[in-house]
């Protein structure tokens, strides 16, 4: 028996990426779905039916319940129809899924009217349009699963205005959504995906991979930790009878894992542990959700799955990031962690370069710390030049906002999980440098970034990298 059976979905977007393998678990979980996709660029311009045909083929074939739908979700009469096709055929909808989307990437300064126009009108009108005639019925059968992608460019990737005003704006749409909507048994949530899709095909990184290797990333993604079906089974879960109790939350997937970094809208109601949030358990690593901060619930961690490969970053990679680096390391060492989780460091700044020894007055505070490290065990990184540690990191640490900022204009960091290291831990603010400033002011740095750490260390990535 399915864990879905009997249940309708629709969802939007599923003729290719991660709203494909979203189509095609829902079905084998023995849902009949709708499979909606207008068969569009990239871009939103042309149309096809050939994707969504496909989907709704490889589901009966399969044993499976599906029909097509070639609509557009941007248009109000199309993504009515869509919810209502559902409801004709088989008497009701009790799963949606917004996933439609498009990109028309630009410099906030270069965008036109028309490009911020597209865009919104498929991620943030499209998915009111569809969640608006979806909650009609939900109501009225006092039952329903909403789920809708957000994105972590939502939290303010540069050369995305669009994107990111539009995948922010489905956040606080979920989160309306899901307090209008809890007192009729109808649930809504929001996921930041991960995965190599056509869309990261089209960035200047996907192109060069491409030119490098004669396959595109979305074709080297199958059954890695970047493959877009690995959001999957997250969805089915939360289309199921036993998320009942998860309401208003927003998770990012990543790997094989999820996280949840927002709050619950429904405080009588407790949060899931991460056994119960564990819908494949032979493909999912150890989950866990967090907690948000009160004020800034969107800067919790948001990171799942394996994390075996930790970036942290400061300026040059002579003081801050090495301590951080050695203390990590460390602690990961006493917790017999070490052979798990990969540690490496790197400099982001203009004047960061490849070679320089590590400071002196950071090496003498170490000590005090029985860390003993001598001048040439450790050589400073250039991130500019090695961006490959960029985009092999699973969780990136930088010591301040503005070293934060400079990665997210890299490609390599895109759906990269990356966090200052005090808003790692939920705090504020950065980690000061000390350069030129006494051994005093080192002493407190260390402090510091070592008292972030071991906050950090056993809640998240010991247990995140456990397998």
């Amino acid at each position: 028996m399915g864990m879905l059976d009997g249940k309708t979905a629709v969802v939007t977007g599923a003729g290719r990426g991660i709203g494909r393998g979203i189509a095609l678990a829902l079905a084998k979980a023995g849902a009949r779905v709708v499979v909606n996709d207008l068969g569009t660029g990239l871009d939103g311009e042309g149309v096809a039916t050939g994707p969504a045909a496909a989907v709704v083929d490889e589901i009966v074939k399969a044993g499976g319940t599906a029909a097509p739908n070639y609509g557009s979700v941007a248009d109000y009469k199309q993504a009515t129809e869509m919810v209502e096709q559902a409801v004709k055929a088989w008497g009701r909808i009790d799963i949606l899924v917004n996933v439609a989307g498009i990109l028309r990437d630009r410099m906030i300064f270069n965008m036109s009217k028309e490009e911020w126009d597209a865009v919104l009108a498929v991620h943030l009108d499209g998915t009111f349009f569809c969640t608006r005639a979806a909650s009609i019925a939900m109501r009225e059968q006092k039952a329903g699963r909403i789920i809708s992608m957000s994105s972590v460019s939502a939290l303010g990737a540069p050369g995305q205005p669009n994107y990111a005003a539009a995948k922010a704006g489905i956040i606080g749409l979920t989160w309306s959504t899901a307090n209008a909507m809890a007192k009729y048994n109808v649930t809504a949530n929001a996921i930041m995906p991960s995965g190599a899709t056509r869309m990261i095909d089209s960035t200047p990184r996907g192109k060069k991979v491409f030119e490098e290797t004669g396959k595109w990333p979305s074709e080297q993604a199958v059954g890695t930790e970047r493959d877009p079906d690995n959001v999957a089974p997250l969805v089915v879960f939360l289309s199921s009878d036993a998320a009942a109790h998860v309401n208003g939350q927003v998770f990012h997937s990543f790997g094989y894992g999820h996280q949840a970094p927002a709050r619950d809208l429904r405080p009588e109601h407790p949060r899931a542990s991460g056994d119960q949030l564990r819908p494949d358990a032979a493909r999912a690593s150890q989950e866990r959700m967090e907690g948000s901060r009160e004020r800034h619930p969107l800067l919790a961690v948001a990171t799942g799955g394996p994390v075996k490969n930790v970036l942290l970053v400061c300026h040059a990679n002579t003081c801050r990031s090495v301590m951080a680096h050695v203390l990590l390391e460390k602690m990961l060492a006493e917790r017999d962690a070490g052979g798990r989780v990969l540690v490496r460091s790197g400099g982001i700044a203009n004047h960061a370069r490849d070679g320089m020894i590590p400071s002196l007055d950071a090496r003498i505070v170490l000590r005090e710390d029985g860390i003993h490290l001598a001048e040439d065990a450790m050589a400073s990184t250039d991130l500019r030049r090695h961006r490959e540690l960029i985009a092999d990191a699973h969780l990136i640490l930088t010591m301040t906002a503005q070293q934060k900022d400079m990665l997210g204009t890299y490609d390599e960091a895109r759906g990269r999980p990356l966090f200052t290291l005090k808003e790692f831990v939920g705090e504020e603010g950065d980690i000061g440098d000390p350069f030129d400033q006494g051994e005093e002011r080192y002493r407190a740095c260390r402090d510091e970034i070592k008292r972030c750490l071991e906050k950090g260390v056993d809640r998240l990535i010991v247990r995140l990298s456990a397998s």
